[in-house]
């Protein structure tokens, strides 16, 4: 009973540094770069020390790739529901109830992962020549998945026949990405209302709806 209960005191007390190690990981790859971030960094800030770190993780590419992974898991569970309905509408007035439901849920996923965004776009900017295989993957599947949605709703006669659903994949998840982080560190380029009050929320989601739909249906009614 007595060797029972360590080893699952052991096993607790695993995932708990491992949540500790990813938690820090997320914040200093957010605020510093992939590239300027330390494994020694990361186990200061977790409280551990590097061997521990490394037991769990290996090294800095396998640690970002865990990190990158569950922010991508937080997104495609923010967006599957949205893909599942695209799927299956018939009409246009219908495509535009889920493209404003899309566009509001896209404000919330980055609202409440704004860390994990930082962290991709700084990894985008950075140029790094540390590739990760599973980020590249994950990438290149999701960009797939989208354009294959959006190519869907081509072949249904629904969106305008000549949109290029792979360039308005790219721009849709950089600009969402890019305009929040704008807000929040440039608030003064948006102006007023600010982006991180009700006002300003309101005023972005009516903004990225209005792009999407023009873009997608044109004069379409």
């Amino acid at each position: 009973m007595a060797k029972s209960k360590r080893k699952r005191a052991t096993r607790a007390n695993g995932r708990a540094t491992r949540e500790r190690i990813i938690e820090e990981a997320t914040r200093l790859f957010a605020d510093t770069g992939y590239e300027a971030t330390s494994l020694r960094q990361i186990a200061q800030a977790a409280d551990i020390d590097s061997a521990t770190l490394k037991y769990h993780f290996g090294d800095k590419p396998n640690l970002f790739a865990e990190v990158y992974r569950l922010g991508h898991q937080e997104f495609l569970d923010a967006l599957d529901p949205l893909l599942t309905r695209l799927h299956s509408v018939e009409r246009r007035q219908e495509l535009r109830d889920v493209l404003d439901d899309f566009v509001v849920d896209m404000h919330d996923f980055i609202e409440e992962n704004l860390p994990f965004v930082r962290l991709t776009l700084y990894r985008m900017l950075e140029d790094s020549e540390d590739v990760i295989a599973l980020e590249e993957e994950l990438q290149t599947v999701a960009i797939a998945t989208l354009e294959q949605t959006f190519n869907g709703l081509i072949d249904r006669g629904i969106i305008r026949s000549d949109v290029d659903a792979r360039a308005f994949v790219v721009f849709i998840v950089s600009s969402f990405s890019t305009w929040h982080v704008t807000g929040r560190v440039k608030s003064r380029w948006l102006g007023d209302p600010p982006l991180d009050s009700l006002d300003g929320r309101a005023r972005s989601e009516a903004f990225f709806i209005d792009l999407v739909e023009t873009y997608l249906l044109g004069d379409k009614n």
